[in-house]
């Protein structure tokens, strides 16, 4: 009897669909995270840039708002186009004006019935950060008081009383030691006698 021996070629694969199946899944969630966190990241970038953009201008905007150019035509002086009571028209509560010489000190003064009206109001009554240069609310807007209070913020750039720290130094205060104050029946000439610096919130 004669043997044959038969052979069946076949080949044995292991079941990986499912485990291909997950790790393509697994690629594909990694790289929607990947493109969100991009995103993300980019979009985080976009609103730094946008509020750093924001802030100098919106800085801008308040040394523009303190600038004394912004009331140089009513200088209540005869070469200037508009009349100083034309100011007084817009807001009654200007009572004057004071002006430093060689400084930047050269605004309206106003008087309000309390202390915080004018620290972020302007002359013309508009909401402003810089507010206005005004004398303190229990001095007669005569100024026939003893001692009379003048506020204003130290802005920088020299803006409103932002020159008046400049003081503490001699050899400025020695070179600018005279002023005007004007007022609605009186001129007066301003003489600096002393500085004293002192913590506002001491």
């Amino acid at each position: 009897m004669r043997r044959y021996s038969v052979a069946f070629p076949f080949a044995i694969r292991k079941e990986t669909s499912g485990i291909f199946h997950m790790k393509k899944a697994a690629k594909f969630l990694v790289k929607i995270v990947d493109h969100m966190v991009n995103f993300i990241a980019l979009l985080l970038i976009l609103m730094v840039m946008f509020l750093s953009c924001y802030m100098l201008w919106d800085s801008n905007q308040v040394y523009q708002a303190a600038d004394a150019k912004n009331y140089e035509a009513y200088i209540p002086t005869e070469k200037h186009t508009k009349s100083f009571e034309e100011l007084q028209k817009i807001n009654p509560d200007i009572i004057g004006w004071i002006r430093i010489n060689e400084t930047n000190v050269n605004y309206p003064l106003l008087q309000a019935e309390d202390d915080d009206t004018y620290m972020n109001t302007d002359a013309e009554g508009k909401y402003s950060l810089s507010g206005s240069i005004f004398l303190h609310c229990a001095n007669k807007p005569d100024f026939s008081d003893f001692n009379n209070m003048i506020y204003g913020h130290h802005m920088d750039h020299g803006g409103m009383f932002g020159d008046v720290v400049e003081y503490t130094d001699i050899s400025y205060f020695e070179k600018h030691m005279e002023g005007w104050l004007y007022l609605a029946d009186a001129t007066y000439q301003i003489q600096m006698f002393a500085c004293v610096e002192t913590d506002a919130y001491g």
